[in-house]
């Protein structure tokens, strides 16, 4: 039998009640039709000097005002779901579902439009948790975190630590089904996505260590993760040289995704893998994504999964190490590249990093890691003790901590050279200066000496493409500055002309990094070519004191080297490029 719905017009106006209470209830007991209350509200006078309990009860009329703001607010929320899923079946092709019965009582609100107005809603204020009081055994047992006591006492939702919410736990997935992302709307093909993935998955995640390629088809990974969906299709996009349409689209969909979920309380394990694939190789945000990823991995205290894999060798404790420790290589990576503080700190699962490598889960990459891993930290521990480069003479005091680092150096290409048998091997014996040249010169002829480090050229991060730059500009300064009596200046040309060539071969689009520092490098080897061949400093007038300014009539930036847009680098890696490659000797 159909519902006979009345024509709203046609339905009498109820009428206003007006009647408002003017008397407590214990005055009105007495008959006392109207009692003194000053604004603050009860007791009123006659309570106030009897001691009397003065409650002030509701007229119905105050009742039914204060339930309109949150009658307006489900009104309001079922506009939205419903305008949602009529956007969903138009998306799909689906017939639309009826009309709302309610809507025909009812104003229509601006939920429809791009943009509805929030202000008429009221601040209905923050969300609370429906927990019971405090309990004596709560008060024996007082929470150890200054935060969960204040939760304990206000039950705001917004206060309550991750791990108290089980279904936000960090291993749980957050479907996002494979008809909710960029690829079911049409803004990119499903052929190209599956391109795309192939690419990551087969060719550039190695770089990273395997952590990004979790799932091995795209339906599971979309099924899974949006957001990591976006991450990965980005960067295989970045790597594509016929992907320069697709780059664009696929970065502004993962920036879109990011933004929305800034302010989610929780995340799960692929968001932050995901933040993992960005940070490791979109230049231009990886500083902003590698902060946030440590603070939302910090805040689900992944770190702690170490012990688990220790006691347990449990796979899933894995996967939570391996994304822990990329995180930790890309904060120290842009630590060194921006001169700046990292965001994390040695915990006890950097420290005892070997663990990983001596469970029954280890894998070739995890051994990568690892290394990596020992290594950075030996790296933080330098730049903690001596700063960023200030231009000044290093103490003689620090000799000892230079002697103590270049044993720990040692020890570390000692324990990982048998697991990864090198190809270029560290010479020992030479003072700093020639050390560093020495350095230089072997990451430039490792490049353009070793096959299979060109073919990796494309996958390297944005860190060791700075790395590689860094060496150039530090070597160039050398000649500029010394002629040829730490470097050969014709040695060094050979050696740059050659690795122009390199990265001009390499194909990539014109959104990749490499592309910028092919560029840049030609026009270094163009201005060496025409500076005069015997400019040099007397190092007996000099005293070798590198950390004097010269006057250098090059003046090479990182963005020159580019030839990009600022906002892909940051200042503090732009002076690192540009600024006094100064290595002073150690003052009394």
């Amino acid at each position: 039998m159909a519902m006979n719905h009345a024509d709203p017009a046609q339905i009498p106006p109820l009428p206003n009640i007006s009647r408002k209470v003017k008397a407590c209830a214990a005055c009105r007991k007495q008959k006392v039709v109207r009692c003194f209350m000053d604004k603050s509200g009860p007791p009123c006078k006659r309570c106030a000097e009897k001691d009397l309990a003065c409650v002030l009860n509701k007229s119905l009329q105050t009742l039914i005002n204060e339930r309109v703001p949150q009658t307006n607010a489900l009104i309001h929320d079922l506009e939205v779901v419903s305008t949602s899923v009529q956007h969903i079946l138009k998306t799909l092709n689906l017939p639309s579902m009826p009309q709302l019965e309610s809507s025909r009582f009812i104003a229509p609100s601006p939920v429809s439009g791009e943009q509805g107005d929030s202000n008429h809603l009221p601040d209905i204020g923050p969300s609370c948790d429906n927990s019971p009081d405090l309990s004596p055994q709560d008060e024996e047992n007082l929470p150890r975190i200054p935060m969960h006591s204040v939760y304990h006492l206000t039950k705001l939702s917004a206060l309550r630590s991750p791990e108290a919410d089980i279904d936000a736990s960090p291993g749980k997935s957050i479907h996002a089904g494979p008809h909710a992302d960029f690829i079911s709307q049409g803004i990119i093909s499903l052929k190209d996505a599956e391109m795309l993935f192939h690419l990551y998955t087969d060719r550039v995640d190695h770089f990273a260590y395997g952590v990004g390629a979790r799932y091995k088809t795209l339906e599971a990974l979309r099924c899974n993760s949006a957001v990591l969906t976006a991450a990965i299709l980005t960067v295989a996009a970045m790597h594509d040289p016929k992907a320069n349409s697709l780059y664009p689209i696929c970065d502004r969909e993962f920036k879109r995704l990011m933004t929305e979920s800034l302010f989610d309380r929780h995340v799960d394990r692929d968001h932050l893998r995901a933040l993992c694939v960005a940070s490791y190789w979109l230049h231009d945000s990886s500083w902003t994504l590698t902060g946030i990823a440590s603070r939302r991995a910090a805040a689900m205290d992944i770190g702690s999964h170490l012990e688990t894999l220790r006691e347990k060798n449990d796979e899933d404790a894995a996967d939570f190490i391996r994304i822990w420790f990329l995180i930790y290589i890309c904060d120290q990576h842009l630590s060194t590249l921006y001169c700046r503080q990292g965001e994390m700190r040695e915990d006890r699962a950097i420290e005892h990093a070997e663990w990983l490598v001596e469970s029954s889960t280890v894998t070739v990459s995890d051994q990568r890691l690892v290394s990596q891993v020992t290594l950075l930290t030996i790296i933080h521990k330098i730049r903690a003790l001596f700063g960023t480069d200030s231009g000044k003479p290093i103490p003689t005091v620090f000799a000892s901590h230079i002697s103590s680092f270049s044993r720990q150096l040692d020890q570390w290409v000692g324990r990982w050279s048998t697991t990864f048998p090198g190809m270029c091997k560290v010479q020992e014996g030479f003072e700093a200066a020639h050390g560093a040249t020495a350095a230089a010169m072997a990451i430039l002829n490792i490049i353009i000496t070793e096959p299979v480090v060109r073919e990796a050229l494309v996958g390297l991060p944005c860190y060791v493409q700075s790395m590689i730059g860094f060496a150039c500009m530090f070597l160039m300064k050398l000649i500029t500055n010394y002629g040829n009596q730490l470097v050969d200046r014709n040695e060094f040309i050979d050696i740059l002309s050659r690795l122009v060539a390199a990265y001009q071969v390499t194909p990539v689009n014109s959104w990749h990094l490499v592309h910028h520092m092919g560029n840049g490098l030609e026009r270094m080897l163009r201005a060496l070519r025409q500076q005069p061949s015997n400019t040099t400093i007397d190092p007996a007038t000099s005293g070798i004191n590198l950390h004097r300014q010269a006057n250098l009539d090059l003046d090479f930036s990182l963005a020159e080297l580019g030839s990009m847009d600022m906002s892909m680098v940051n200042t503090e890696a732009l002076f690192l490029m540009s600024g006094s490659m100064d290595m002073g000797v150690m003052g009394g």
